[in-house]
C-alpha cells in the first residue's frame, strides 16, 4: 500500500480542522464567556479531548470495517444492530434540522445588525435561504467552487478580527469565573469540536491507513482548539460582561446573537465591524452548504432505503423546508439551537454510542479499554440527561450578573 505524503495528511487534517471551525464558534465566546476564561479553558480542553478520544474510537472501526462504510449509521449498524441504526439515525436528524435552524437563525441576526438597511429580520433570513440553498441546488460542483472563495474570505477575516479584537482586550475581563455556570457551557463547547460527519472520507481518502489517519486527527484537531481558545480568549477580553445596550455578553446570550455582533457595537471600528460580518457570513454559509449537501444525501439513502422514488426537489423540501419555517417562526433560535445540538444530538451520536461499541464489542480489548467504554458511558448520559432537564425547566442555571461590576 501507497504511504500517504506529509502534504497529503495535511490538507486533511486542514479539512478536519476547517469543518471544526464553523458557526459554533460564533455562539461559543458568548455562552462560554459567563463561567470566565479560565474555567473555558478548562472546559474547552477536556471536551476537545474526549471528543478526539472518540474520533478516534470511530476511526478505528472504519478502519477494521471489512466493508468500508461511506456514513455513520452504517457503522453502528455493523457494530450495534438495528438499535445503534436508529438512535443514530434519531441524534443525526437532531443535529442536521437543529444546525441548519440555527444558521438560518445566526445569518438574519448578522445581516439585520451589520448591514445598515431599513429590512426586517424576515427578509434578510429568505434572501439568504435562497441564495444559500440556490447554491446547494446547482450541485456539488458549484458548492466547491463557491467554498474555496468563501473560505479564504473566511481564514483572512478571521486572523484580522483576531489582531483587531486583541488590541482592545480588557485585563479585568479575564479574570472574572463562575464555575457554577459551566455545565451550561458544555453542549455548545461539544457543538463547536464535532467533526465527526467527515471521518468516513478522511478513512478513504488516506486509504484506511491508522498511522496517517491518527496525524491528521491529531494536526487538525489541535490546530482547531488553538484557534477556538484564542477567538474565545479576545472575545471575552474585549467585551464587557454586562451594560447597557446589545454590546455586551450578557445581553447577546439572552437575544442568541453571535459574538460578531457585540462586538462591531461595543468597539465601535468600522473595521471590526466589516471584519466580523465577513467572517460570520463566511463560516455560516459554508456550515449551511456543508450540512445541507450531507443532510440531502441523508435524505436520499432514508428515502431510497424504502424503495421510494425520490429527486431533488423532493429531497430539498424535506431537508430544507422544516429549519426554514422554525427560523422564519422563531427567529432568536441561534444559541438555543446550538445547545440542543451539542447537548443531545451530537452527545448521542458520536458520544454515547462509541461508549457504546467499545462496551458491546466482541474484539479482545484490555480491561481498561472496557472501563473506558463505561465510564464514557456514563459521562456522555450524564451530559444529556443535564442538557434535558435544562430544556425541560427541571435544572435552571443563570449567571451570577450581580457580581459583574466591571464594563
Amino acid at each position: 500500500m501507497k504511504k500517504n505524503s506529509p502534504f497529503h495528511i495535511l490538507t486533511i487534517a486542514l479539512l478536519i480542522t476547517g469543518t471544526t471551525i464553523g458557526a459554533g464558534m460564533l455562539g461559543l465566546p458568548i455562552k462560554t464567556g459567563l463561567s470566565g476564561m479560565f474555567p473555558s479553558l478548562i472546559s474547552m480542553i477536556v471536551m476537545w479531548g474526549l471528543m478526539s478520544v472518540t474520533a478516534w474510537i470511530l476511526t478505528t472501526r472504519i478502519i477494521e470495517s471489512k466493508h468500508p462504510v461511506s456514513d455513520l449509521p452504517t457503522l453502528f449498524q455493523q457494530e450495534l444492530g438495528p438499535l445503534g441504526k436508529w438512535l443514530s439515525i434519531t441524534g443525526y436528524l437532531i443535529i442536521f434540522y437543529g444546525l441548519l435552524v440555527a444558521y438560518l437563525s445566526g445569518a438574519s441576526s448578522i445581516l439585520v445588525n451589520l448591514i445598515q438597511l431599513p429590512l426586517a429580520k424576515p427578509v434578510w433570513l429568505m434572501i439568504f435561504f435562497i441564495v444559500a440553498t440556490g447554491i446547494i441546488m446547482f450541485g456539488i460542483d458549484l458548492v466547491r467552487k463557491a467554498n474555496v472563495a468563501i473560505m479564504t474570505v473566511l481564514g483572512i477575516s478571521f486572523v484580522f478580527l483576531l489582531i483587531k479584537t486583541g488590541q482592545n482586550l480588557n485585563p479585568q475581563h479575564l479574570i472574572y469565573t463562575d464555575w457554577h455556570f459551566v455545565p451550561s457551557t458544555l453542549p455548545i463547547i461539544v457543538c463547536a469540536f464535532a467533526f465527526h460527519v467527515i471521518l468516513p472520507t478522511m478513512c478513504k481518502s488516506l486509504e484506511w491507513q491508522p498511522r496517517s489517519c491518527r496525524q491528521a486527527l491529531l494536526i487538525g484537531t489541535l490546530l482547531a482548539l488553538v484557534l477556538t481558545i484564542l477567538w474565545v480568549f479576545v472575545v471575552i477580553g474585549a467585551l464587557p460582561l454586562a451594560g447597557q445596550g446589545q454590546g455586551n455578553i450578557l445581553a447577546a446570550l439572552h437575544e442568541g446573537l453571535p459574538a460578531t455582533v457585540p462586538l462591531s457595537i461595543a468597539l465601535h471600528s468600522k473595521v471590526i465591524t466589516t471584519a466580523g460580518m465577513f467572517f460570520a457570513f463566511a463560516a455560516i454559509i459554508t456550515s449551511y452548504m456543508g450540512v445541507g449537501i450531507a443532510f440531502m444525501g441523508f435524505t436520499r439513502d432514508m428515502i431510497s432505503s424504502y424503495g421510494k422514488k425520490s429527486n431533488r426537489f423532493i429531497e430539498a423540501g424535506l431537508t430544507f423546508g422544516p429549519p426554514f419555517i422554525v427560523a422564519l417562526v422563531y427567529p432568536n433560535l441561534f444559541l438555543k439551537v446550538l445547545d440542543l445540538v451539542g447537548g443531545i444530538g451530537i452527545l448521542l451520536v458520536f458520544g454515547l454510542l462509541p461508549g457504546l461499541m467499545i462496551i458491546k464489542s466482541k474484539r479482545k480489548q484490555a480491561v481498561w479499554q472496557r472501563l473506558g467504554g463505561y465510564v464514557m458511558l456514563c459521562l456522555f448520559g450524564f451530559l444529556i440527561l443535564l442538557e434535558l432537564s435544562q430544556e425541560l425547566g427541571w435544572l435552571q442555571i443563570h449567571p451570577n450578573v450581580e457580581y459583574w461590576h466591571f464594563g
